[in-house]
């Protein structure tokens, strides 16, 4: 549960600081933060690049719409808060990425969830890949 519990103090902490949980509006305002909609290919939803500490890259596949591309958009953000440093995160096979993917999906369930009032008696009337949900679940008290 520590992991959980550090990312809802980040996301929290977040949200104090910026007065929303409006994924563009949180992008927007990452100074060290360059980000485009781009036309990516239909399996990738988007990526992070972190090339220095004034210096990051994310982009978003523009085909995305609704959720999903809600919930991509608080995944890459989750990469540039947590500060991770590792290569572009496209099919890393390594610990670390899956590690660094895992933290970023825990932040983008658990922003997720603040924005959309998401609780456990309404969870099941959204349409959301599983994962997500699973992910969703470790933060409905």
């Amino acid at each position: 549960m520590y992991i959980e519990n550090y990312i809802k103090n980040v996301v929290n902490k977040l949200i104090r600081q910026q007065g929303t949980t409006d994924a563009e509006e949180l992008i927007k305002s990452r100074k060290n933060l360059t980000f485009e909609y781009e036309s990516l290919s239909e399996n990738i939803k988007g990526f992070y690049t972190f090339i220095s500490e004034k210096k990051r890259i994310m982009a978003v596949n523009e085909d995305l719409e609704g959720y999903e591309k809600q919930f991509t958009l608080y995944h890459e953000l989750g990469h540039c808060v947590l500060n991770h440093k590792g290569e572009m995160l496209l099919n890393c096979p390594s610990t670390k990425c899956r590690k660094e993917e895992y933290e970023a999906d825990l932040f983008a369930a658990y922003i997720f969830t603040l924005h959309n009032n998401i609780t456990k008696d309404n969870i099941n009337e959204l349409l959301l890949p599983t994962r997500a949900k699973d992910l969703i679940t470790k933060f409905l008290t």
